[in-house]
């Protein structure tokens, strides 16, 4: 909008002289009346629209991320967390305490005192049991014929859990100076892949025969028994309790009965 330096009556576009008095318009008057109009008549440039092509390629993006992390939350549902970090919760069985990874919960007890934790995902398992066992002075507990008994035992617990097992080799556990007796086993459980390990031992101090059996899924093998190993390495013997404790006592000879 320009106006008359003169009057400042309204100049109109491409008028030259003022239609009120007369003078004639200015030079820069006129350019500047020339700016107005352009600015009113600037064309806008439509909007740039996203192409079908950009959005189609965000969904899969998203979908490749909520698959991702869905596999990393099924992968790692049994074992969130790095070993090195996890906390540990001690529970004693048969005088010795064991410090149980956070990744396994309480499942169960049974009537004879055993125990049984899983992991949130159910893909291992872990059993304690226990009974008293009175062993005669002087008998020596590496006994042979009690080894065989017990890996005898073993065995047929393996049986009980595992579908056709087969036995593969393990390393030999120590629980605190404790002798041990371990035996592991390939198979199936209910119709997955599994691996079990059962690792016997006796504890002279509350006179109690412990054994510790674990099932993982054949994919989480490897995790299950590196918490397992760990655990068992670091249990801690009570050595406050006294060969007085409350229980039905079992001896010698009928141990290898049941057995």
């Amino acid at each position: 909008m320009a106006f008359c330096s003169n009057c400042g009556s309204e100049i109109k576009e491409g008028e030259k002289f003022c239609t009120n008095c007369g003078k004639a318009v200015a030079t820069e008057e006129r350019a500047q009346n020339t700016v107005n109009y352009a600015e009113d008549n600037t064309v806008k440039k439509p909007k740039k629209k996203i192409k079908i092509w950009k959005i189609i390629l965000g969904i899969i993006l998203v979908m490749i991320i909520g698959a991702v992390a869905f596999v990393y939350h099924e992968l790692n549902e049994d074992f969130p967390k790095d070993i090195g970090k996890e906390k540990t919760t001690d529970i004693e069985i048969g005088g010795i305490v064991f410090p149980m990874s956070e990744a396994y919960e309480f499942a169960g007890s049974n009537a004879s005192g055993g125990q049984s934790y899983k992991t949130k995902g159910s893909r291992s398992y872990m059993l304690f049991e226990n009974t008293d066992l009175d062993v005669p002075e002087g008998f020596d507990i590496k006994d042979k014929y009690l080894e065989a008994k017990i890996y005898e035992a073993i065995k047929s617990n393996a049986d009980a859990i595992l579908t056709t097992p087969k036995e593969v080799n393990t390393d030999n556990m120590n629980i605190d100076g404790l002798p041990c007796w371990s035996k592991a086993y390939e198979g199936k459980y209910e119709g997955i892949d599994a691996y079990l390990k059962c690792v016997a031992t006796y504890n002279s101090y509350s006179k109690k025969f412990v054994a510790v059996t674990i099932v993982a899924s054949s994919n989480y093998a490897d995790k299950a028994m590196t918490r397992f190993d760990r655990m068992l390495s670091t249990a801690k013997v009570n050595k406050s309790l006294s060969s007085s404790i409350e229980g039905v006592s079992v001896d010698l000879k009928e141990l290898l009965d049941v057995l």
